[in-house]
């Protein structure tokens, strides 16, 4: 007998009854319902929380209005981002090529990082006593 060939005792080869849809149906109605009533209880929940924190709010946080003052605390958001920043490196330009005193009183001054370098070639790393240069 041929593989295509109907057998009796076998049965047809594919699905003879239909899908039974009423448990499908009641299975979506159960969730959706089930949908439904979790949204609700979260609202439910949220003003309970919303209720609970009207009457609690004052109590709790008797100093919130005094940690807001008037003005952001620092670092504050820069109103001339491009003046700030040429300022900042003029600044920084003036203190690496300028000679000025740190401490006048125990003799150290600043100078420029070139004459530093210069300094460094001609006359070495300082090293510790007994070490090799």
């Amino acid at each position: 007998m041929a593989a295509s060939e109907h057998d009796p005792k076998r049965g047809p080869g594919y699905e003879t009854r239909d899908i039974r849809v009423r448990p499908l149906l009641y299975a979506g109605v159960g969730l959706v319902l089930l949908a439904v009533a979790a949204q609700l209880g979260m609202l439910v929940l949220f003003d309970a929380f919303e209720a609970r924190e009207k009457l609690l709010g004052a109590s709790v946080r008797p100093l919130a209005s005094q940690l807001r003052p008037g003005t952001p605390p620092e670092p504050r958001l820069q109103t001339s981002p491009l003046s700030d920043l040429q300022a900042l490196r003029a600044w920084e330009d003036r203190v690496l090529t300028t000679y000025a005193w740190v401490d006048r009183g125990a003799g150290v001054v600043r100078i420029p990082v070139q004459r530093a370098k210069d300094l460094v070639l001609e006359r070495g790393l300082p090293a510790r006593r007994g070490e090799r240069r």
